[in-house]
């Protein structure tokens, strides 16, 4: 399962004043302990001061490219997956898949390419630029 984690951290401006701001992380972790341990991790690492202040389980079912080749942002994507029941009847299940793009034009090509390889016919409702930092 996907947890969304909020950082609050000190960093530096463009006019050298420091100011306290959020950043938001994706993690794939199997709790809220775990998410908690690896959000104050990322900023242990670089031995910055970093404090947890929301853990939310994010609606993400999967990241379709995990690397980022460094002037990428993260984008959200919503897919409907059709497919027929057991009864006979059309259903929509819809679901969410973040990728790195450089635009959303790029976001909408990869998107495009990811869905290609599925077997059930899919829909590409929303693609959206998110506030996320990184993975």
């Amino acid at each position: 399962m996907f947890y969304e984690i909020s950082i609050k951290v000190d960093r530096t401006q463009d006019n050298g004043k420091e100011k306290e701001v959020v950043e938001k992380y994706i993690s794939e972790c199997v709790s809220f302990t775990d998410a908690e341990a690896k959000g104050v991790k990322v900023y242990a690492d670089y031995s910055i001061n970093g404090e947890v202040v929301a853990i939310k389980r994010s609606n993400i079912y999967e990241i379709v490219n995990k690397s980022n080749n460094g002037n990428e942002k993260l984008f959200k994507a919503k897919i409907v997956s059709i497919f027929v029941d057991d009864n006979g009847k059309e259903k929509e299940q819809p679901y969410h898949v973040l990728l790195w793009a450089e635009d959303i034009d790029d976001a909408n090509s990869k998107m495009k390419q990811y869905m290609s390889q599925g077997m059930q016919d899919l829909v590409l409702c929303e693609i959206k630029q998110t506030k996320l930092i990184d993975i």
